[in-house]
């Protein structure tokens, strides 16, 4: 077996990534970012703000994102997947890949008003807290984001697909 040199194993990701672009796959994380509903319309430094303050994680079906009752310390972006919003043990919505929950609690710094479960795999963008509030400083995600507040508090967001 022949080993490859540094200067082929590099050529071979630059070859990745361009078959990658040609055939549409997101190859960085903002480009992933860019394909959830809602952030495509918005300035490419705007994505990479999010990106900045975010951090991605994956969990299977059945994990719990916020739990009712708890202290908010966080909101999550959902990339890809589905969850539904449960209270005092009642289905009360779902929200899907484009959907940001626990925001208004961590806005108003209160308690979680549901236990929110993905009921699918689910891969989000943690914010916490104060990174939360630093995005408010970027107009366009700003305005995005009390999109979402308003189409989560409207219905949209919350009926199952």
């Amino acid at each position: 077996m022949t080993s490859r040199t540094a200067q082929e194993r590099r050529h071979e990701r630059v070859l990745d990534v361009i078959r990658a672009r040609r055939s549409g796959a997101p190859t960085s994380r903002i480009d992933a970012l860019r394909a959830v509903p809602g952030l495509a319309a918005l300035p490419p430094a705007s994505v990479a703000r999010l990106d900045a303050v975010g951090c991605e994680l994956e969990r299977p079906a059945g994990a719990i994102l916020n739990r009712e009752g708890t202290a908010a310390r966080e909101a999550a972006l959902i990339v890809a997947g589905s969850v539904e919003f449960t209270r005092h043990g009642r289905v009360t919505g779902y929200a899907h890949a484009g959907a940001v929950v626990g925001e208004l609690a961590l806005l108003d710094g209160g308690q979680q008003p549901s236990t929110t479960t993905a009921i699918t795999a689910v891969r989000v963008l943690v914010i916490e807290g104060r990174e939360a509030a630093a995005l408010y400083g970027d107009p366009d995600l700003a305005r995005w984001l009390a999109g979402t507040i308003r189409s989560s508090r409207c219905g949209p967001a919350l009926l199952p697909q």
